[in-house]
């Protein structure tokens, strides 16, 4: 079945095939790199992978994600923000380490868990000024790679993935990158106006 719409098929059907490779224009955080706006096509698989076990939708979500690798360079490294504790225990995987993996399958990298999220509470649900606030991490080790980048499903205020890439700049790579599969996009009035979706790593 196309793991997009459904349909038995083989592969992607030419619908969602198109659906994907459209790059609307949006708003994210500047110094984020996101292959797509969080809508449509993109926020149902996203939304089906957290929520509703839809696995299947892990490797059409990484597909997009190569135009990133094309504009980034290259990878030594690819690592993810991990999710609280809780939430993964009761999916019974982390979405953005499935993600990470099967990046790494195409993008033919390493992927390696480097973080560790130090609070407990889920981003899900809060108001932008609690999200702002964003989870702590910390690494496990030395990340002593010249290019790191760390992988996320979506990207709102920022918070989650700054976070991240402190924790990794901290333990010593060279460059990090933080990418998501999608932006969401932010309200103009907190942007001053209106910007495509970057896709330029974090320096």
């Amino acid at each position: 079945r196309c793991p997009g719409c459904g349909q038995l098929r083989s592969g992607r059907c030419d619908y969602c095939r198109a659906l994907l490779a459209h790059l609307p224009d949006g708003i994210a955080p500047s110094g984020f790199a996101a292959a797509r706006v969080y809508e449509g096509l993109v926020r149902d698989l996203i939304t089906g992978l957290k929520y509703a076990n839809g696995t299947h939708a892990v490797g059409l979500l990484a597909e997009v994600l190569d135009d990133v690798h094309a504009r980034i360079g290259p990878v030594d490294l690819i690592t993810w923000a991990p999710t609280w504790r809780g939430r993964r225990h009761r999916r019974g995987f982390d979405q953005a380490e499935q993600l990470a993996r099967a990046v790494g399958r195409r993008w033919r990298v390493p992927v390696r868990g480097l973080l560790v999220r130090d609070t407990r509470a889920s981003q899900t649900g809060r108001s932008r000024s609690e999200r702002l606030g964003g989870p702590r991490f910390r690494s496990r080790t030395a990340a002593r790679w010249a290019h790191v980048v760390i992988l996320d499903d979506v990207v709102t205020t920022g918070s989650t993935l700054t976070s991240a890439v402190e924790a990794v700049r901290g333990a010593g790579a060279r460059r990090v990158s933080a990418v998501a599969v999608a932006a969401t996009p932010l309200p103009t009035a907190l942007t001053g106006a209106c910007r495509p979706v970057p896709l330029a790593p974090c320096r």
